[in-house]
């Protein structure tokens, strides 16, 4: 048995997502991600104990990565006690653990990347109009 298929609209469904690709604005991306690691730095910041020295909170930094196929931005600590504060140490002076990376980002991560998505979506629906 045979049978025939006949989808209509096509051709505008391939134009819509021709639009999507060419509006849809790298930089745009970008901004949305940076945006979000901008925040969830402050927060860390905000949360991160604060030392003699200030090198903890100094050092923890927003970066965008290197243009890849998607936007990228990450929150990293170059702060060379970091791990230690953050996870505590056995010696030469011991200390306990406190975090403040982890938590942050269990905390405040779920909803950053939420608004992320909304922003994302956002632009998305304006391409496409």
């Amino acid at each position: 048995m045979n049978a025939n298929l006949t989808i209509t609209g096509m051709d505008a469904l391939m134009a819509r997502f021709g639009k999507l690709a060419k509006s849809v604005d790298y930089g745009e991306g970008q901004k949305i991600t940076k945006g979000g690691a901008d925040e969830l730095r402050n927060k860390m910041k905000d949360r991160a104990p604060m030392g003699k020295t200030g090198n903890l909170k100094r050092g923890i930094i927003s970066k965008n990565m290197a243009k890849s196929s998607v936007p990228v931005s990450i929150v990293v600590s170059n702060a060379k006690h970091s791990r230690l504060v953050e996870y505590g140490h056995a010696g030469p002076h011991p200390a306990g653990p406190h975090p403040y990376f982890r938590p942050t980002v269990d905390s405040d991560g779920p909803r950053i990347a939420q608004e992320m998505r909304d922003k994302a979506l956002q632009n998305i629906k304006r391409a496409t109009r």
